[in-house]
């Protein structure tokens, strides 16, 4: 049985179905971006880390549609955390296609931290003005 790095969570619900499931995705490959790490498949890197965040990238854009959609009144903090992200994914895989390996356990950290924060505080303030939709 493999160990897990991340675990869903009840208290991570942000009273919507579609963003839940996503964020749920993420940290399915979170997990499985840890058991490769863990496992020093090197090989197999590359595709999680890309499948990883091009479907993160994909829920920041339908996370943005919904916040807009809704007129969320801190719609711009909240799309210039997700920029933020943006750039740090594309870094992240520039990093590693030259090479960096060694950063593997620092980025896996940082994605880690990265979502759960961005859950459990960010997502979390507009979780009632979703609820339902």
């Amino acid at each position: 049985m493999s160990k897990s790095y991340i675990i869903w969570d009840p208290s991570y619900s942000v009273n919507n179905q579609l963003l839940d499931s996503q964020h749920q995705k993420i940290l399915e490959l979170l997990n499985e971006l840890f058991q490769t790490v863990s496992a020093g498949e090197n090989v197999s890197l590359n595709r999680i880390i890309d499948a990883m965040i091009d479907y993160s990238l994909g829920h920041l854009n339908d996370e943005e549609k919904i916040l807009e959609r809704i007129k969320y009144k801190d719609y711009e903090v909240h799309r210039a955390a997700h920029q933020q992200m943006r750039y740090k994914s594309l870094e992240v895989k520039e990093q590693l296609r030259v090479g960096s390996t060694d950063l593997q356990i620092d980025i896996l950290h940082f994605l880690k931290d990265w979502w759960l924060n961005h859950i459990l505080k960010m997502d979390h303030l507009y979780a009632d003005s979703i609820r339902g939709i």
